[in-house]
């Protein structure tokens, strides 16, 4: 129970911090989180996005990976992997991401999320 709070605890002061822009603090403490709970696939995910926005894309495609060897159906892993890979002007990695996170999202019947990674893949194809 105490570990839950504890998890619980730095993982919502680390989506606020992440909101306010203080990714430095974010990533501290989704990586308490991450001491707690190694198999956090949405720790892995949001401090990812958080080295993305440092310009970190080594970290956060490595972070993306590590949520993907825990639940390799995990559309919001693919996304973001697709929106680093075309930040780092890598398209074809970019489109394969987007199409996985699109497969992954229609099996959930999450359409709006479908319709956005296609869209970034047309977006890209043009």
């Amino acid at each position: 129970m105490i570990q839950q709070r504890l998890q619980s605890n730095g993982w919502d002061r680390g989506i606020a911090y992440h909101r306010q822009g203080k990714y430095d603090l974010a990533i501290a403490d989704y990586n308490q989180a991450l001491s707690i709970n190694s198999k956090s696939v949405d720790a892995y995910i949001n401090r990812g996005i958080a080295y993305r926005r440092q310009g970190k894309y080594k970290l956060a495609i490595a972070d993306y990976h590590r949520a993907i060897s825990i639940d390799d159906n995990n559309g919001d892993a693919y996304y973001a992997l697709g929106l680093t890979y075309a930040q780092l002007g890598n398209q074809q990695a970019a489109i394969a991401s987007y199409h996985l996170a699109a497969n992954f999202y229609q099996q959930k019947d999450k359409t709006d999320y479908q319709n956005s990674a296609l869209m970034r893949i047309k977006e890209l194809q043009q």
